[in-house]
């Protein structure tokens, strides 16, 4: 199978897009930018599952090689 390179975009040019898109200034997408955000970090650092239909869950996990690590030193 071939594997296709993707572009990435940037902080810059995704806030720009959406801008363009919602006719708003650039300055008050970045905000609303920053507030998503942050809001959507506190609530999952808080321990809620956030859902956004139709894009996604975003939810904490625990690292999973952390108990690993954990259990291997418990054992020296």
């Amino acid at each position: 199978m071939e594997t296709m390179k993707k572009r990435r975009v940037s902080k810059r040019e995704f806030i720009s897009r959406v801008a363009t898109r919602s006719e708003l200034p650039i300055r008050v997408v970045n905000k609303v930018y920053r507030s998503l955000l942050g809001e959507l970090t506190d609530a999952v650092n808080g321990g809620e599952i956030v859902v956004l239909t139709s894009f996604g869950r975003f939810y904490r996990q625990d690292p999973q090689g952390a108990q690993g690590a954990l259990r291997q030193e418990q054992r020296r």
